[in-house]
């Protein structure tokens, strides 16, 4: 093998309830488990044996080198870091690494343990952009990091790095300097069942041992688990939209936020939307969106003209009848969604951005309302023809009613 080159697969020994989190809470802790295993044993088995490059192990503790020298036959090193919070924690880790590596090869190339389907030929790609310039990065379609190579150690690398998010690879670009990095083709990793079910035509052609695991455990394609790819079933996808309503000091607001959605919806992260999202089985609508908008903004809300049947009766009833403020359906573009719409007052809570899925919640008035819809290609789609009502109910002055009937 060729001491100059070091492919490094930064990796952390897999423990039943501790890996692939987002992965466990669709399937279960023990095939995150055992799905986190044979990544590493695919990553492995795809990049070894190559006279370019040496393939090395990178872990945080000297028991978990053990373990892959013992499981898989890798050499490898570790870097321990100061920093209690994890973002700075993982990029002293990655700095230490280069560092470290640096001084014994000429160039370096760093790889997660969960993208099975990096091949050689990528790889070899990675290594070529280090002739030329001295960083490669391969980024990731939701904005993360697949790949990282270097021929040249900067302290400052990894520095104001916004990890795990969609500026992420913009970040480490940054950092490179644009002019002297190679930016490769963009790929996914598999942290969520969205993404392995998006990438299982990969899975099966090049990563036998993901592929027995998934079929072994009866997932496919359409069905994952609790995960449903709608895009692929003759079903319209129901969900609720919240219109949360104040008296603020610009008069009467709602609540608007912005979409982050990079790993499932791409297209449409970074648009206006309304607070909502899917309705759970068995789940009555008017619950869904008091949950949804909990989950996304933080506040507790009450819907409208209903709190008087958000009791324990409700769970004796079969079936519900109830007016919302409207529904509304995706008929072109986007997937199938049918919504059902709700106005709703804050009881409590503290509006935060912690959430994943959403940022940016801000109170606008009706008068900035209108502005904002001159331009609705700003807005999620589903939540244009809505917000366009409500508007016009406004308008008018309509008294906006909704009631609910029990059988």
């Amino acid at each position: 093998m060729n001491p100059k080159n070091a492919l490094v697969i930064l990796a952390k020994w897999p423990e039943v309830g501790k890996t692939k989190s987002r992965i466990a809470a669709e399937t279960s802790q023990e095939f995150a488990f055992e799905f986190s295993k044979a990544c590493m044993r695919d990553v492995v088995e795809n990049l070894s044996g190559s006279k370019d490059y040496n393939v090395l192990v990178g872990t945080d503790t000297e028991d978990e080198l053990k373990n892959f020298m013992f499981a898989y036959g890798l050499e490898g090193l570790t870097v321990e870091s100061k920093s209690v919070e994890w973002k700075k924690a993982l990029s002293e880790k990655m700095s230490g690494l280069f560092e470290k590596l640096l001084a014994d090869y000429e160039k370096v190339i760093l790889i997660p343990m969960d993208v099975p389907f990096i091949s050689k030929k990528i790889v070899s790609q990675a290594f070529s952009g280090l002739e030329e310039r001295d960083f490669v990065v391969g980024p990731e379609h939701n904005g993360g990091i697949y790949l990282i190579g270097a021929k040249t150690f900067k302290r400052n690398l990894f520095e104001k790095i916004e990890w795990s998010t969609d500026k992420s690879c913009n970040d480490l670009v940054r950092n490179c300097g644009p002019e002297n990095c190679r930016v490769l083709e963009a790929m996914d990793d598999l942290n969520t069942v969205f993404e392995v079910v998006k990438n299982f035509d990969f899975i099966k052609l090049g990563c036998k041992n993901t592929y027995g695991l998934i079929k072994r455990y009866g997932y496919n394609r359409t069905c994952f688990g609790s995960y449903v790819n709608y895009d692929e079933i003759n079903l319209n996808i129901p969900v609720v939209l919240g219109i949360i309503e104040r008296e603020g000091a610009k008069g009467e607001e709602i609540l608007i936020q912005t979409r982050n959605k990079p790993a499932i919806d791409l297209e449409n992260t970074g648009k206006l939307e309304l607070p909502g999202g899917l309705i759970e089985k068995r789940e009555m609508a008017f619950e869904a969106v008091v949950r949804e908008i909990r989950e996304e903004t933080g506040l507790k809300v009450e819907v409208k003209n209903e709190s008087q049947i958000l009791s324990s009766k409700i769970s004796k009833k079969s079936s519900l009848a109830f007016e919302p403020f409207c529904c509304v359906q995706q008929k072109v573009g986007d997937r199938a969604y049918i919504g059902t719409a709700f106005l709703c007052r804050v009881t409590g809570g503290k509006l935060n951005d912690s959430n994943a899925e959403s940022k940016d919640h801000e109170w606008i008035s009706l008068r900035e309302l209108e502005t904002l819809l001159s331009k609705p290609e700003q807005f999620f789609n589903l939540c244009v023809p809505v917000l366009k009502k409500y508007l016009e109910s406004k308008k008018q002055g309509k008294d906006i009613k909704m009631g609910v009937g029990l059988e």
